[in-house]
């Protein structure tokens, strides 16, 4: 009867041990799933403010060539290009689409 009884504790004890066991291994590949997460994630943030720096210096850029070119406009440019002054205008209302306050 002893014999039994031992026997029985003896694989009771593996049975918990190898419970102990994969429930560990579990926790270790969890972990190495969110250390990884984590790691993609800041390297994704990193290459998105580079790209957002890049994008905020051409952006610039371009606003810089606009005011140079904005600056050297005047009638003789607008004329060369072929616009030429309005002298008798006339508007057109619409009824529908004036805005009533009341």
């Amino acid at each position: 009867m002893k014999t039994t009884i031992a026997v029985a504790n003896n694989h009771t004890e593996k049975k918990i041990a190898t419970s102990i066991i994969w429930a560990i291994g579990g926790m270790v590949a969890l972990y190495a799933v969110f250390v990884s997460m984590v790691t993609f994630s800041v390297v994704k943030r990193i290459a998105l403010e580079t790209k957002t720096k890049q994008l905020v210096s051409e952006i610039n850029n371009l606003e810089l060539a606009y005011l140079e070119q904005s600056s050297s406009l005047d009638m003789m440019y607008a004329v060369t290009m072929g616009f030429h002054d309005v002298e008798d205008t006339t508007f057109a209302a619409t009824p529908g689409v004036a805005l009533h306050v009341r």
